[in-house]
């Protein structure tokens, strides 16, 4: 599987999520006003974003949501 976005696109995600106060409707439409001509998925991914960084370490999640894990080792 490859991932939808690069580091730095799920980077300034997670930073939006964060300025909309983990509101992912509204930090859908945060990423969709401040990058228009990039690939937006489903409000849902910010929060799948946060919980499977959290959670496994890594940003990876693919086109139906389902996180996967794409060779990041990182600790908890």
């Amino acid at each position: 599987m490859t991932d939808l976005y690069t580091i730095a696109e799920y980077t300034e995600m997670l930073l939006i999520y964060g300025e909309a106060r983990k509101n992912a409707r509204e930090a859908w439409r945060l990423y969709q006003q401040r990058y228009p001509n990039r690939r937006h998925q489903a409000h849902a991914i910010f929060a799948r974003l946060e919980r499977n960084l959290r959670e496994t370490g890594s940003t990876s999640v693919d086109i139906r949501g389902t996180l996967y894990i794409q060779g990041l080792n990182w600790k908890k």
